[in-house]
């Protein structure tokens, strides 16, 4: 059953996202080696595959897309379970865009962001995402990335158990209220709480600290 504030935000059309953020920092001892579990391949997508996939599985990216983000530098991986496309996930470097904070992002070298992880349904359960995560971590670990990002809506359960079991802790959480072109982001971590509001969806050297750094910037107005 929905809050009285929920009600409220519906009822003038605002537009209210939460979020969990998470992190895991790469070691080689732990996170090398890429397993063989039997019927299960992964595969890296080039511009060249992507012309013969149709519009991503959960409809947030056209093909056209896919292809723009592999020529910008962003990396595909498909889980193929006995030939058929059963997961997906996109690993994102330096610039990108976080649909549920509605706004851009900048990560240093060294770091990346995980996107669009998607198993079908018929694929559920059958430990497919680990098979991937663990693939990816080998591969970002070649490519000299030692930090990895992601976060999980709040009411992602399944996500939220995966995430945790592979050993990504939280370190904070965020909220966007939007209502029309104004944003406004409430970020929660052991500094206090802190709110921002923006109108731009550029990346913003603030919110970059607060979401995916350590030092927060002074100046942050408390809730």
């Amino acid at each position: 059953m929905k809050s009285a504030f929920a009600r409220i935000l519906a009822f003038l059309r605002i537009k209210r996202n939460r979020m969990l953020f998470f992190r895991l920092d790469l070691d080689p001892r732990l996170h090398a080696g890429r397993p063989a579990v039997e019927g299960l391949a992964i595969e890296q997508v080039s511009e060249a595959g992507a012309e013969n996939l149709r519009d991503f599985e959960d409809s947030w990216l056209t093909r056209a897309q896919m292809i723009e983000r592999i020529r910008q530098g962003q990396d595909l991986f498909i889980v193929r379970c006995g030939g058929e496309k059963a997961n997906y996930r996109w690993v994102l470097y330096r610039r990108f865009f976080v649909a549920g904070l509605d706004r851009w992002f900048e990560l240093p070298t060294g770091c990346a962001y995980l996107s669009g992880v998607y198993t079908r349904p018929a694929y559920r359960r059958r430990g497919i995402a680990r098979f991937s995560y663990a693939h990816v971590f080998d591969h970002l670990l070649g490519r000299g990335v030692r930090t990895v990002f992601l976060n999980v809506d709040t009411t992602n359960e399944p996500s939220l158990r995966n995430v945790r079991k592979l050993g990504f802790q939280e370190y904070q959480r965020g909220e966007l209220i939007r209502l029309g072109f104004i944003r406004i982001y409430r970020i929660v971590n052991t500094a206090g709480t802190h709110c921002l509001i923006r109108i731009s969806r550029r990346p913003d050297a603030r919110l970059n600290r607060l979401c995916f750094t350590d030092g927060l910037a002074t100046e942050d107005v408390p809730c």
